[in-house]
């Protein structure tokens, strides 16, 4: 078990009882608690209390936290789940605070200062750091993991690595169980095979024609290596001027992160990304994950 006298560090390491950080700890203590949770959860089926004994064990394991639980994936909300810690806002729009984030994105979201991130919804206002990782399941959304602490940056690269392993965990190993029943509505409505990225860049007034240039020269092949062909590339001709909209199609939201995590270790994209910020062209971005209405397929 952890030492009980363990905090962490405001970098993210642990405090031993001697005051000297342990960071290289972290990869033992997530492996321990993966195996924690793996002997609770075994020959259990029910969801409920398998959440609620993961949550109990990492709320219990992981020094220095306010908070940990589970937010599930209810259509266009999270709505709160198993949880250890002070009482909490029961339901979040997807988008909506880091959990939202996260969700909408469908990748992990890494706070060092709750304050400094803009829409922070304060369920707890000794919440300071907070780590968010989405559970995702045969490329669906099941729910969110949550871990808040009253320290600021109390969670590091090594801690979201250590739970993205335990969420993986649950989605598809020993702890699968874990899923088996948290999103009953799939069984019913089907699950979602294409996930349309929507995006939104707005440029400064005269700028347009040059921004799409740089694009063009440093970026669309790049782009195109890793995402494929855009399912749109729109100009606006009226209405909201000096903005342009692009629309790229995944086969789920793990299809997007893995397209896009090998996008952004290319050099040749991040050649286009030094560029185009020292043009100065762009001046705000919008994103929304969008699926194709039952009714209208699109056929790719």
């Amino acid at each position: 078990m952890i030492r009980a006298d363990q905090q962490a560090c405001g970098n993210g390491d642990y405090v031993d009882g001697s005051g000297s950080c342990t960071g290289d700890d972290k990869v033992a203590l997530y492996a321990e608690l993966s195996g924690q949770i793996d002997g609770l959860l075994t020959g259990e089926t029910d969801t409920v209390a398998n959440l609620a004994n993961a949550a109990a064990a990492i709320y219990h394991t992981l020094p220095s936290l306010n908070w940990a639980g589970f937010y599930l994936a209810r259509g266009s909300e999270l709505v709160l789940g198993p949880f250890q810690g002070k009482p909490a806002c029961v339901r979040i729009r997807v988008g909506n605070g880091v959990c939202g984030t996260a969700a909408l994105r469908g990748e992990s979201v890494l706070v060092p200062d709750v304050h400094a991130f803009p829409g922070h919804i304060a369920c707890d206002a000794a919440s300071r750091s907070e780590l968010v990782v989405p559970l995702i399941r045969d490329g669906t959304l099941i729910g969110v993991l949550d871990l808040d602490s009253p320290l600021l940056a109390r969670f590091d690269a090594r801690d979201q690595v250590g739970c993205e392993a335990l969420v993986a965990s649950f989605a598809t190993g020993a702890q699968s169980r874990l899923l088996d029943r948290a999103a009953p509505h799939l069984a019913s409505k089907g699950r979602v095979h294409m996930l349309v990225d929507h995006r939104t860049y707005t440029v400064k007034p005269g700028t347009m024609a040059k921004q799409l240039v740089l694009y063009q020269e440093f970026g669309l092949a790049p782009q195109k290596r890793h995402l494929g062909e855009p399912l749109a590339y729109l100009v606006t001709e009226s209405g909201e001027v000096n903005t342009y909209i692009h629309m790229w199609v995944y086969k789920d939201a793990a299809d997007r992160a893995a397209r896009r995590a090998a996008m952004s270790a290319d050099p040749e994209w991040q050649t286009y990304l030094q560029k185009t910020g020292e043009a100065g062209y762009l001046i705000a971005q919008r994103n929304n994950l969008m699926t194709p209405a039952p009714f209208e397929p699109i056929n790719r």
